[in-house]
């Protein structure tokens, strides 16, 4: 990401954070096995994705497992 302009730095800014928020949304409305599907689905491409991209997933998936356990817990 180094080699962007700040205007496309805060474009792909924005396009992550709009992809987060989505991701956030539909995990909140997920059952047990969905839930588990996302996960999965962000760790096999996790060894694929360049050094800032697997920061960025690594904080969602972080976030995601923080939210399971919260509902794990209340149920």
């Amino acid at each position: 990401m180094n080699n962007l302009t700040q205007e496309q730095r805060g474009a792909k800014e924005a396009y992550l954070t709009n992809q987060l928020e989505q991701v956030l949304k539909r995990y909140k409305q997920a059952d047990n096995k969905e839930r588990a599907a996302i996960i999965r689905n962000i760790d096999s491409f996790l060894p694929v994705t360049s050094n800032d991209e697997k920061g960025f997933w690594l904080k969602l998936r972080e976030r995601l497992e923080r939210l399971n356990e919260k509902a794990t817990k209340i149920q």
